[in-house]
């Protein structure tokens, strides 16, 4: 998930929005995963995003924000690089269908549509910013900015080829971001100077009406709403001033947050959350990044949850989004040469 000037197990669950103990069927779920290699002479491949048909979006290159990295997306098993419509910074971030993605280049909000990259139209009149989701509606979400002031506005794009409009705010707040979308048009993310906060998780219902400002964990002094499910319910992070971070899920149903943990240390970060309200990210643990899921209460590592790999990998570093059938966009290190490198990973759940 983009970060501003910084997913369903095959069993359903009905949640009453009360917390339950872990189910037997929770606990067995053990994970295949395909591991996908960059293309050409690009050494690691990170993902951003991933949409119900199993492709992953996000991009090749030296680090998780090369300025020359090449935007690419997992196809059939495929690794496809995409054009750059410039020279640097471009990145993919999210999609709903797979003939429309959307990111950014060059500090500009872009939509791949069909693979040709085109540049969305100014919101507010501002033509720089980034899209940050869509669904397979082509509503467009994501975030324009004032470059010289550092002032950034919500944003939504209701086709490729509209003008953006600037989402409203709170009171006489009009600065924050969207960062995610779902098939109903609620977007998730963050307003900013709201209730003594300096940005804090909101969730817009309607282009015309002000957001549902979802609050901080207790002790937090901020939060960030980086993932929808259809529910309405959002997932995301909340610092706190001893500078930790723990992810959060607020549940539409209770109208309430709850914080997920941590693996260990003192960071965790949600990057997903489907309809079964399971939620995947990034926690710390023993000095390393390691992806996990959460699910009726309980933080796992998906580390311990691996069954089989396509090939030999480190560990899982990253989850950045989980689908309907329980699938995970995940990314895992491996050896590489001297060192290591970041793959792409498509976790499959086999109970």
């Amino acid at each position: 998930m983009p970060c501003t000037h910084a997913c369903s197990q095959l069993v359903a669950v009905l949640l009453t929005g009360a917390v339950l103990a872990p189910s037997a069927a929770a606990r067995q779920v053990r994970y295949d995963a395909e591991v996908f290699a960059p293309p050409g002479s690009q050494p690691s491949l990170y993902a951003f995003g991933m949409n119900e048909q199993g492709v992953i979006v996000g991009h090749a290159g030296d680090d998780r924000y090369d300025p020359r990295a090449a935007p690419i997306a997992v196809l059939n098993g495929r690794v496809l690089e995409g054009p750059r419509p410039n020279e640097s910074l471009n990145f993919l971030f999210g999609l709903g269908r797979a003939d429309l993605v959307v990111g950014t280049s060059s500090t500009f909000p872009f939509v791949w549509k069909r693979g040709v990259p085109q540049q969305l139209r100014p919101a507010g009149g501002l033509p720089q910013g980034s899209a940050y989701d869509a669904n397979t509606r082509g509503v467009i979400c994501g975030e324009v900015y004032r470059d010289f002031t550092g002032d950034y506005y919500p944003v939504v794009w209701p086709s490729a080829g509209a003008r953006g409009i600037r989402l409203p705010g709170v009171g006489d707040s009009r600065q924050g971001a969207a960062f995610a979308i779902n098939e109903s048009n609620q977007v998730a993310g963050a307003v900013r100077n709201v209730g003594g906060y300096a940005f804090v998780a909101a969730r817009w219902d309607s282009l015309n009406t002000p957001p549902r400002v979802l609050g901080v964990l207790p002790g937090a002094m901020n939060s960030e709403g980086l993932s929808i499910n259809s529910h309405g319910d959002v997932a995301g992070r909340s610092s706190f001033p001893d500078l930790t971070i723990q992810a959060f899920v607020y549940l539409d149903a209770t109208n309430s947050i709850t914080g997920l943990g941590h693996l260990g240390g003192g960071y965790s970060l949600a990057h997903g959350v489907n309809d079964a309200r399971q939620v995947v990210g990034e926690s710390t643990v023993n000095g390393e990044v390691h992806g996990f899921i959460w699910h009726e209460g309980v933080m796992r590592d998906l580390n311990d949850l691996i069954r089989n790999t396509s090939e030999p990998i480190l560990y899982v570093s990253n989850a950045v989004a989980i689908d309907s059938r329980g699938r995970i966009a995940a990314e895992v290190q491996v050896a590489d040469g001297f060192g290591t490198a970041t793959r792409i990973a498509l976790l499959t759940p086999t109970p």
